[in-house]
């Protein structure tokens, strides 16, 4: 009898295994069959990297990233899913052309003089498009790696830095030659770049913390690059439980980068979700004069999150820094000069609130911005660039 039970089991094993592998098989064929009657292009990246379809069948854009022209009348849009880039006309709302791409884009990039617009696009095969904006078409464009992004181009237009993302590197273009100008080996997915003015330096900030998750220290970092050298100069960890960087801006004269990003707080017991026990909005500040981490200041207030942090600019008068929150559908509005003269007390040993009372205890502070920040809701979803 025990005999006949095991051959029973083990028949009954037999049969389960080959009844799920004739359904993977069957699963796996019916994906290639879709793919088949696809362009070339779509058929190996029917998803985009932020695992969104692609295709004239999705009816949404995904409005990614955007620049603006020197003198404010046209803005261009990277429409992720849509595969395209938009110009348009901000007075009016209106679309007034769309260049079309073979690959979904991730950044945009205007020269000073607004002459030509750099679009990084495509997936394992990446590319960067230039784009004459005086006709709107694509002049030539440059063969990237993995998953091109952040687009940065050099004052005088001669140089381009893209990062490739799951390449982990730098890469600059000589423009002129159309060629690559020199490589550089950075951390753990680059997906954010900006430059110092003078165009001496570069900043480039890591998605993902590059340690194993056991650690007791993980952190996302941010590189300092020479441009003249291409060489890392210096490595900016953030704070412990940093991740999840999306863009980053440089202040008007230099003197700083923002970088927006999530605190994942692992170090403490998991008893309770709010007031950023788990995870908080954060809002880094690297000193470029010292090339070290000044501190970080938390976006989400004490009963109030501002989830998601992704794009960030600085306006052009230096005044304020703006953040969008993906996650909460608003933008906040942060005083640049109020904040830097907060962090500045702290600095000189002042107790500005019960907890701030060191650089390195701002991060743990949920009402540091206090009346320095602005919060405006707006009227889309997930706001990115």
């Amino acid at each position: 009898m025990d005999t006949k039970k095991q051959v029973f089991g083990q028949t009954r094993g037999v049969v389960i295994g080959f009844i799920l592998a004739l359904v993977f098989a069957v699963v796996v064929i019916t994906a290639g069959l879709r793919n088949s009657g696809l362009p070339p292009h779509r058929v190996s990246a029917a998803l985009s990297v932020e695992g969104l379809p692609l295709g004239d069948d999705y009816p949404y854009g995904s409005p990614l990233a955007v620049a603006g022209s020197p003198d404010g009348k046209v803005v261009y849009v990277a429409q992720h899913t849509g595969q395209r880039v938009d110009k348009v006309n901000p007075a009016s709302g209106t679309v007034v052309e769309s260049v079309a791409l073979s690959g979904a884009p991730s950044g945009l990039e205007l020269d000073l003089k607004g002459e030509r617009l750099f679009v990084t696009y495509g997936l394992d095969v990446g590319k960067v498009g230039v784009i004459d904006t005086q006709t709107g078409k694509v002049d030539f464009t440059l063969a990237a790696g993995h998953t091109p992004v952040a687009p940065v181009v050099s004052s005088d237009g001669g140089t381009l830095y893209v990062c490739n993302r799951f390449d982990n590197e730098l890469i600059a273009y000589d423009l002129a030659k159309r060629d690559v100008a020199g490589r550089v080996c950075v951390g753990r997915e680059p997906i954010a770049m900006a430059r110092t003015p003078d165009d001496t330096l570069l900043a480039v900030a890591n998605h993902l913390p590059a340690q194993a998750a056991v650690s007791d220290y993980v952190a996302a970092k941010v590189e300092l690059i020479c441009t003249e050298t291409l060489e890392i100069i210096a490595s900016v960890m953030l704070p412990n439980g940093s991740t999840g960087i999306r863009d980053m801006s440089m202040s008007q004269d230099g003197s700083f980068v923002y970088i927006p990003h999530t605190i994942g707080r692992f170090g403490v017991p998991t008893t309770q979700l709010e007031r950023g026990w788990m995870n908080t909005s954060a809002l880094s500040i690297i000193d470029m004069n010292k090339q070290q981490w000044l501190t970080t200041v938390l976006l989400d207030d004490v009963d109030l999150g501002a989830a998601n942090p992704w794009g960030i600019a600085c306006t052009a008068d230096g005044q304020a820094i703006v953040v969008a929150h993906s996650g909460t559908h608003e933008i906040s509005i942060i005083d640049r000069q109020l904040l830097h003269e907060k962090i500045d007390r702290v600095a000189d040993g002042q107790r500005v609130s019960d907890v701030a009372s060191s650089l390195d205890m701002i991060p743990n502070d949920l009402s540091f911005l206090g009346k320095s920040r602005q919060r405006v809701e707006l009227p889309g979803n997930g706001p990115r660039g």
